[in-house]
């Protein structure tokens, strides 16, 4: 039996959907709408294997699609692949230098390959060296709070998985 809200019954809707959308995607095999909408289906799902080409498909038939990029970017990190992930979120950024989520995951990307001067830098600014305002950066919801550091800036403060980090970056002008 099926309990309304139950993770069984949500289940069995994405698994409708994304068959319908399969099979609207055999007839519109170039629509944007449906590959962009079953490939968030098979992101939400965690089927990265079947969500990267479909984020690729987007970027080849429209190569300035910024959530493709961010979500391809996203995926490759959670797949395992974060240098082909650094080249899709380095692609967002340029596109969205004030892009939070592209930027958060950027971040961490340099972070999970330990090359921290990257990942302070985008923690701190931009693409084109822009200051990223606190508020603009997810780093600030992971990493804690932004604690202020004079007139140079701040530091981002993080406990995550029981080693602490604090990546600092300094005031752009």
């Amino acid at each position: 039996m099926l309990i309304p809200g139950s993770p069984e019954k949500s289940d069995v809707a994405l698994a409708k959907q994304i068959t319908a959308l399969e099979a609207e995607l055999k007839s519109r095999p170039t629509d944007l709408e449906v590959l962009l909408r079953l490939g968030k289906l098979f992101h939400q799902q965690g089927t990265f294997q079947k969500s990267i080409p479909l984020f690729e498909r987007i970027i080849v038939l429209r190569p300035r699609h910024l959530e493709a990029h961010i979500l391809l970017g996203m995926d490759r990190f959670h797949a395992g692949r974060v240098r082909e992930a650094i080249d899709s979120l380095q692609r967002a950024v340029e596109l969205d230098s004030l892009n939070a989520e592209a930027n958060f995951y950027l971040g961490l990307c340099f972070l999970s390959l330990d090359r921290e001067d990257e990942a302070t830098k985008v923690a701190g600014t931009g693409h084109g060296g822009r200051t990223l305002p606190p508020d603009k950066s997810l780093f600030t919801v992971v990493f804690g709070h932004v604690k202020p550091a004079g007139n140079a800036g701040g530091e981002l403060v993080s406990n995550a998985s029981g080693s602490r980090r604090v990546l600092r970056f300094a005031e752009q002008s």
